[in-house]
């Protein structure tokens, strides 16, 4: 089971914060952002456009749907 995380968008940023309130990972995403949320070992990011860019929780793009 993947490490749950506290999801903050931060403009076009999304901040990753453990549950302790420690920032862990800032995800910078270079698009506006309407919602950000973890499924599992990934984090969705729902942009301005309809746009959802799928992210590792390292940070890496995985898939734009």
């Amino acid at each position: 089971m993947a490490d749950q995380f506290i999801v903050k968008v931060d403009g076009k940023k999304v901040k990753l914060y453990k549950s302790t309130g420690s920032l862990n990972k800032i995800i910078n995403v270079n698009k506006d952002i309407v919602n950000a949320i973890q499924q599992g070992d990934e984090i969705h990011v729902t942009t301005a456009k309809g746009k959802v860019r799928i992210y590792s929780l390292t940070g890496s793009l995985k898939k734009i749907i």
